[in-house]
């Protein structure tokens, strides 16, 4: 992950993973989800995740408790600015905040599409309690409509 780490702080803008199933190759989703547990600021992406290879609940499950869990701990990360967070999740319900240690255990979904669905819309919420709190911590405001996130995400779940 050093080189994960060297490239977010030279600035580079975007570090993607690339799966080919017939290719031993390490999971794109785990790789991803690694690679944001050691970055602040470059953004992540897969460039290709072929899902005929690939169970669709699986896939979704593992960007409900991989990808996005570790987004969540970098925005709690931001939100302790000024407490000592670099035993990273070691020390975790000392420094996140008990609202936020309450709030991460419904953003984890079990192999079952509906809840996989349950836990995206938990794990929507806690980023925009989040999302505000850091924004206000630093003066900022919020980029996205939140609502409307969450509608859309609604009527992908029906």
């Amino acid at each position: 992950m050093d080189w994960v780490r060297l490239a977010d702080q030279a600035g580079f803008d975007t570090l993607s993973s690339l799966h080919r199933p017939n290719y031993d190759m390490w999971d794109p989703l785990a790789s991803l989800a690694a690679a944001a547990a050691v970055t602040q600021r470059i953004r992540l992406a897969t460039t290709t995740l072929p899902l005929p290879n690939r169970n669709e609940v699986l896939v979704a499950k593992q960007a409900c408790d991989c990808w996005l869990e570790w987004r969540l701990v970098e925005l709690a990360r931001w939100r302790a600015q000024g407490t000592d967070t670099w035993h990273g999740l070691r020390f975790f319900e000392r420094w996140a905040g008990d609202d936020v240690v309450e709030a991460l255990g419904p953003t984890f979904a079990s192999y079952d599409s509906q809840d996989i669905g349950r836990a995206l819309c938990a794990t929507g919420e806690l980023f925009g309690k989040l999302e505000d709190d850091v924004a206000s911590r630093f003066g900022l405001s919020a980029s996205v409509d939140r609502e409307e996130v969450l509608r859309r995400l609604d009527e992908l779940l029906v």
